[in-house]
């Protein structure tokens, strides 16, 4: 729990100082990235680029030493890299994913699922924060990203037992994002 909450407070002064990607890293993803991909990717946040990327470059610096072929190192950074991207759709800023964290994670699921939906549009947009995971998996798969990308986007909130891609690569990732 704590250390949950500790990443929440990096997380959120994170967002808060974001720099935008320089030239240098822009061009780095413009190399790897498709266009479909790059598109998504320019709709996010300055603040979701910035963490998207560096858990991306964490990945891609250990995949390099990893026995994995092309196209496996490639869809474990694409999936680090866009985790996070059915955020977009909510269109929050910092604080009302605070305030939406909050009313998740503080009141009884049954209670926030009902307000959610007697809101109006603030409702909507809660209920799509809350299923960023499942928004962000579609959004993958139409922009044709590797499996494991959507995969991952799903289930990056999961439990390890629940995960369905090799418990291996979901530390991995997990491990940057956490970081």
């Amino acid at each position: 729990m704590i250390s949950h909450v500790t990443h929440l407070v990096s997380r959120f002064f994170g967002s808060i100082f974001a720099k935008p990607l320089t030239a240098k890293e822009q061009q780095v993803l413009n190399s790897e990235l498709t266009s479909p991909l790059l598109e998504l990717f320019d709709r996010l946040s300055v603040a979701d680029q910035r963490h998207l990327y560096n858990v991306s470059r964490g990945i891609s610096a250990e995949v390099q030493s990893m026995d994995l072929d092309s196209s496996e190192a490639y869809g474990l950074v694409v999936a680090g890299l866009f985790h996070d991207c059915g955020k977009v759709v909510s269109d929050f800023g910092t604080i009302m994913r605070v305030i939406a964290t909050l009313y998740w994670g503080l009141l009884p699921k049954k209670l926030a699922s009902m307000l959610s939906k007697s809101v109006g549009g603030l409702g909507v947009r809660m209920q799509q924060y809350r299923d960023h995971p499942r928004i962000g998996s579609e959004l993958l798969i139409e922009a044709d990203a590797p499996q494991i990308a959507a995969t991952w986007a799903k289930e990056h909130h999961k439990p390890a037992d629940a995960w369905t891609i090799e418990t291996k690569y979901g530390e991995l990732l997990k491990r940057y994002d956490d970081d």
